[in-house]
């Protein structure tokens, strides 16, 4: 996955056209995602147990259309893998996202714009701890802020930040657990219809 990003990037380099102001209007796309650039810390409090941090392994992607001029539907999909070792015990975890809202996108000059969104999460959650299994669902916010440079007319280089928030219960022993997420990410999109 990495490689086919560092592809589509050297593609986008090497024929990079001059780009024009970036707002986007009424009936665009834009398409985006990152792997293997993705750094995340995680900040669990569950009932008994006391706050553990954590770092992930994340694969983001994102979408946008644009139904009014710089107003977006959106709707992200975010997984995350996450070891940890806790009081000898060996736990994972595997945490999908879905991500539906809003994003705004500013255009800052020629070929710059910073993105802002928000937006309502559903969250399913597996864990694993030793050799046992289970699984927790749930809901929270995200918001996300994402700068965006045009290397041509049709796609972008982005950096950005997303903060999620979301209280999942266990179906089987009914615990709950808050969860806050903050992931910063790198990664390329593609826009259309422009």
């Amino acid at each position: 996955m990495k490689s086919l990003i560092s592809a589509a990037i050297a593609a986008t380099f090497i024929t990079a056209a001059p780009a024009f102001a970036k707002e986007m209007p009424k009936g665009s796309v834009d398409i985006g995602g990152a792997s293997g650039l993705s750094v995340g810390t995680n900040i669990v409090s569950a009932d008994n147990t006391d706050t553990v941090k954590t770092s992930t392994n994340t694969l983001l992607i994102n979408s946008r259309y644009y139904f009014q001029k710089n107003i977006a539907l959106s709707f992200g999909f975010v997984r995350s893998d996450i070891d940890i070792e806790v009081n000898d015990d060996n736990l994972g975890s595997t945490t999908t996202l879905l991500t539906p809202g809003l994003s705004f996108n500013k255009s800052l000059n020629d070929d710059v714009s910073l993105n802002f969104g928000a937006g309502f999460l559903i969250a399913h959650t597996r864990q694993s701890v030793n050799d046992s299994a289970g699984s927790a669902k749930g809901k929270g916010i995200q918001l996300n802020v994402e700068l965006q440079k045009f290397i041509s007319e049709r796609t972008s280089l982005n950096i950005g930040g997303q903060l999620n928030k979301y209280r999942v219960k266990n179906e089987v022993n009914e615990t709950t657990a808050n969860i806050t997420d903050r992931l910063f990410n790198v990664g390329v999109s593609f826009h259309f219809g422009q």
